[in-house]
């Protein structure tokens, strides 16, 4: 079993190598000292879903706790197909798909379900963690943060057996069981806590904002005496047209790569 991009690659008779599809850079201002994190919690199956009772409310209460704002970026609203919205969240306004990437990129990371929005973040280079038991650990990306179903629990289905999409409670195995949605309800919101804090890219969350203060301060320092002796004093204009960005520009790239690697 493999993904499509590998069975290419097979065909092709090249190394596989995954490969993101581009996308239209955002002309977007990113506060770096922004604490926000984004949460999609819907799909097109209870299958897909974090069918954990209390997963995704523990998971956001966490993130209030450490100072974070917890933006919802699915648009189905409360009690859809009997399924709650977490409490502690904002919900982001419907409007076009390019708002939702705008606040993903304003995001320190997204934390979804095996859907689009997953795909659209990991597409988009946002530190994504993408929590899932309907399907096996090879079947998505393989740059993210990865919280599968526990070691003897049952999973996999939608790689084992064809999707009914007009079952939305498919669960070929355990349906009508005590069983049903096993996968995901066994995948525990400390699990997902754990993996986060193991993940290169938050575990320091704690230190974040502060670090990226401190650079604010620091390399606007720098680029203000750099400015300063310019023979025009005018940072924009004395550089190459090509490249013509402005410091603000500048910093919050700059800042958001670093804290990030």
């Amino acid at each position: 079993a493999q993904t499509m991009q590998k069975m290419c690659s097979d065909i092709l008779g090249l190394d596989f190598v995954e490969v993101k599809p581009k996308i239209k850079k955002r002309n977007l201002q990113i506060d770096p000292t922004l604490k926000q994190v984004c949460i999609g919690v819907f799909g097109t199956a209870q299958s897909k879903f974090w069918n954990n009772p209390t997963g995704w409310q523990t998971v956001v209460d966490w993130l209030n706790n450490k100072g974070y704002t917890v933006k919802l970026l699915s648009k189905e609203g409360d009690d859809y197909m009997g399924n709650k919205l977490p409490k502690g969240v904002v919900q982001h306004p419907h409007g076009p798909l390019e708002l939702v990437m705008d606040e993903m990129l304003k995001s320190k990371a997204f934390i979804g379900i095996g859907s689009g929005l997953s795909w659209l973040s990991w597409s988009l280079n946002v530190p994504t963690v993408l929590i899932s038991g309907f399907s096996y650990d090879w079947a998505e990306m393989e740059d993210c943060v990865r919280i599968a179903a526990p070691k003897g629990k049952c999973e996999g289905c939608f790689n084992r057996v064809r999707l009914d999409p007009s079952d939305w409670n498919w669960c070929p195995d355990h349906k009508g069981t005590e069983r049903q949605f096993e996968c995901t309800k066994s995948i525990t919101p400390e699990m997902v806590i754990e993996q986060i804090n193991k993940s290169k890219f938050v575990k320091n969350f704690d230190e974040i904002y502060y670090v990226s203060a401190l650079k604010n301060k620091n390399i606007n320092n720098l680029l203000d005496g750099i400015v300063a002796r310019l023979p025009e004093g005018d940072f924009e204009n004395s550089i190459n047209f090509e490249t013509n960005i402005s410091k603000d520009v500048f910093f919050s790239e700059l800042t958001r790569e670093a804290v990030f690697k």
